[in-house]
């Protein structure tokens, strides 16, 4: 299944703490027998595999509860320069910048919270929708909270 998820032949599957066990071969580590320890395990894992993470505003992990969930119009993605899988021509290591995306298609305003320093210490508005220019001026911490303007675009640029 993970295969076919990574190869595009599936858009989207929505099960993720219970198939981390096999997804990552660690059928037998004590995390599963707890789910909040299961469902850190397979955030931590997919962050160091993976090169992109869904978040909710508030900053975790997205869950399968999360996407149906009424504030799914409102969601971020954490794109790791850090982790990209594909190397280049040559076959060495990519590496760029990280990114946080935060999206709002809400009618109203959305608080939007940095996720934990494991992400970034820090984040610098690379381009706000909210701004006819695109500008802004913001410097985030991890853990810190904004409001997202209605139907807007926020993209962060990890600066530490």
């Amino acid at each position: 299944m993970r295969a076919a998820i990574l190869a595009g032949q599936i858009d989207i599957y929505p099960e993720y703490t219970g198939n981390g066990a096999l997804f990552f071969h660690l059928e037998s580590d004590p995390a599963w027998k707890d789910w909040t320890r299961g469902y850190d395990l397979v955030a931590t894992l997919c962050r160091a595999k993976n090169h992109l993470v869904w978040l909710t505003p508030a900053g975790e992990v997205m869950t399968d509860a999360d996407w149906g969930a009424s504030y799914a119009k409102s969601l971020a993605v954490f794109l790791n320069g850090d982790a990209i899988p594909a190397p280049n021509e040559r076959g060495e290591r990519v590496v760029d910048d990280s990114f946080l995306l935060c999206f709002n298609a809400h009618s109203k305003a959305v608080d939007f919270v940095a996720p934990d320093n494991s992400y970034a210490e820090e984040w610098t508005a690379a381009l706000d929708t909210a701004d006819p220019t695109g500008a802004s001026e913001l410097v985030m911490k991890a853990g810190e909270k904004l409001s997202l303007q209605a139907r807007s675009l926020l993209v962060l640029r990890k600066t530490a």
